[in-house]
C-alpha cells in the first residue's frame, strides 16, 4: 500500500450519503439492511451447494429497491465475501449485476471479505475493477432527521497501521452515532474472534477481540458493529453486548445467514428507543427442495424464531457530547 497518509485516505475514503434527508423529524422510523456473505449467490452452482443461485442474489437487491421507500432504507451495508472465488470473472459480473440494482435507489457500503481478494498479498484487483472507487477502509455519513449517523468500514483483518486510521476518524467525527462494518469480527457463539480462532485472515491482521481492544471500546459513540465470514450457530443469536470504557453498550452482529437469500432489516425506532433486528428472506424457490434448510415458514417471509427477531435497548442522540 505504500506509505501510509492518514489524511489523503481518509479524504479518498469519505463518502457522504444524505439518504431521506427531506424530513426534519428525529423519531422517525428507518431501517438499514445488512447482506450476508454472498459469494454462494455469485458463484451460481446449485450442484455445489443448494440456493447457490444468482437470481437468489438479484432478489435481495431488487426487494430492497422495490421497498427503500416504504421501509424508509437509510443504508445498505454489505459484511463481504462478495464473490466466492476471486479469479473467476464470471462471479464479479454476478455481484455487480446484482448490486447494481441499488446504484440511486439506496446508498451502499461494501466490506471486503477474505474471498474478495488474493489473500496473501491482500490484492484486491478484481474488487476495484468490479467495484471501482470503492475503498477497502471508508467512512459514510447518513442523517435521520437531527440524528447523525456515520458508518466506518474496516477491511478484513484491519492492521496496526489501518486501526491508528480509524481511531483517529472516530475522534475527529465524536459527534456522530456510529456503526463499525467489516468482514471478520465475531465468532458464532455470540463471542469475537479471537488470536487463534476462526481464522482465515491474511499477514499482519487483528482479530475481532484485538479490533475490541485497540480501537471499538475506546470511543463512546460506537454503538453498534456488524460483521459476517462465518455461519450462524441455531443456538445462538450471533449477537454479544459489551460495555465500552466510557460506559457505553456496543452491540456486536454476526449476520452469518449466507443462504436462502436471507438478509438482516435492523429497524431503528427513536421513538421506543430501540432497534429492532429481523431476517427476512424475498426469494421465491420454485419448491421448498431448493433451499439449503428447511424452516417453519414459507419463503419470501420473516424468520420469526427469538433468534432471529428480537429489540435492541438503544437510546437514541440528537447530539453527542464528549
Amino acid at each position: 500500500m505504500g506509505t501510509f497518509n492518514r489524511m489523503q485516505l481518509l479524504l479518498a475514503g469519505m463518502a457522504l450519503a444524505w439518504a431521506g434527508c427531506a424530513s426534519d423529524r428525529s423519531d422517525e422510523v428507518f431501517s438499514i439492511i445488512v447482506l450476508p456473505d454472498t459469494q454462494i449467490y455469485s458463484k451460481d452452482d446449485s450442484i455445489w451447494r443448494n440456493s447457490s443461485k444468482r437470481e437468489v442474489f438479484y432478489a435481495m437487491t431488487d426487494w430492497v429497491a422495490k421497498t427503500a421507500a416504504s421501509e424508509n432504507i437509510k443504508f445498505v451495508l454489505h459484511v463481504g465475501d462478495v464473490v466466492n472465488d476471486n479469479d473467476q470473472p464470471y462471479q464479479w459480473d454476478n455481484a455487480a449485476g446484482a448490486m447494481k440494482v441499488l446504484d440511486g435507489v439506496v446508498p451502499t457500503a461494501i466490506a471486503l471479505g477474505n474471498h474478495d481478494m488474493e489473500f496473501e498479498t491482500r490484492n484486491t484487483a478484481n474488487f476495484d475493477r468490479t467495484f471501482p472507487g470503492v475503498e477497502r477502509n471508508a467512512c459514510y455519513f447518513f442523517d435521520s432527521g437531527s440524528l447523525q449517523f456515520m458508518v466506518l468500514k474496516l477491511e478484513l483483518g484491519p492492521t496496526d497501521e489501518t486501526l491508528a486510521w480509524a481511531n483517529d476518524v472516530l475522534a475527529q467525527h465524536a459527534d456522530k452515532q456510529v456503526i463499525v462494518l467489516t468482514h471478520s469480527y465475531m465468532l458464532a457463539e455470540d463471542r469475537r474472534d479471537y488470536p487463534g480462532g476462526f481464522g482465515y485472515l491474511p499477514p499482519g491482521s487483528n482479530t475481532g477481540e484485538e479490533i475490541w481492544e485497540k480501537l471499538i471500546r475506546h470511543h463512546a459513540h460506537v454503538f453498534l458493529v456488524v460483521c459476517g465470514h462465518v455461519t450462524n450457530n441455531g443456538m445462538h443469536r450471533g449477537m454479544l453486548a459489551s460495555e465500552g470504557v466510557h460506559g457505553n453498550t456496543v452491540y456486536q452482529l454476526l449476520c452469518g445467514e449466507g443462504h436462502d437469500g436471507w438478509l438482516y432489516q435492523l429497524r431503528f425506532d427513536p421513538k421506543a428507543g430501540h432497534i429492532s433486528v429481523e431476517t427476512y428472506s424475498p426469494w421465491s424457490p420454485h419448491s421448498p427442495a431448493a433451499q439449503l434448510y428447511q424452516y417453519g415458514t414459507a419463503l419470501p417471509g420473516y424468520n420469526l424464531d427469538s433468534l432471529h427477531q428480537y429489540h435492541l435497548p438503544y437510546h437514541f442522540k440528537n447530539t453527542y457530547q464528549q
